[in-house]
């Protein structure tokens, strides 16, 4: 067993305290800040950002949709179906086309407003506000 007076097998003396001494090299940065807040007020920070995030990716459903629907129109020969008519049923996908592209059109408008929001650093300094 080789420790740090002993020889090793070799018969030399290795000194792991002096040679790690020799070659370490430490840096400092230790310069801190403490934020000291009530659990309310963390809660409430968290949510809205929780929020914020989850507006991030509320565009894709209403995307998606608008595509399905939109290819539905090109691609679909309507007919008549459970009592209605052709036009009845292009009617309809005419109708959700036009009320999901609203729907799309309304989450991009949040998404814009809040595109800052949901930082990291944002977060941190909602926490530190003394609001």
């Amino acid at each position: 067993m080789i420790t740090p007076n002993n020889p090793n097998p070799n018969g030399s003396v290795i000194n792991i305290g002096t040679s790690i001494s020799n070659t370490l090299v430490v840096h400092e940065n230790i310069n801190q800040q403490v934020i000291v807040t009530t659990e309310d007020k963390l809660r409430l920070v968290l949510l809205k950002s929780e929020n914020v995030l989850l507006s991030k990716r509320d565009w894709i459903t209403p995307a998606t949709l608008l595509i399905s629907f939109i290819a539905t129109l090109c691609t679909a020969d309507f007919k008549d179906a459970f009592g209605a008519t052709k036009e009845f049923w292009h009617g309809i996908f005419v109708i959700l086309s036009v009320l999901t592209a609203a729907w799309l059109i309304f989450t991009l408008g949040k998404l814009l407003l809040q595109k800052d929001k949901g930082s990291i650093d944002n977060i941190v300094q909602e926490i530190k506000s003394k609001n």
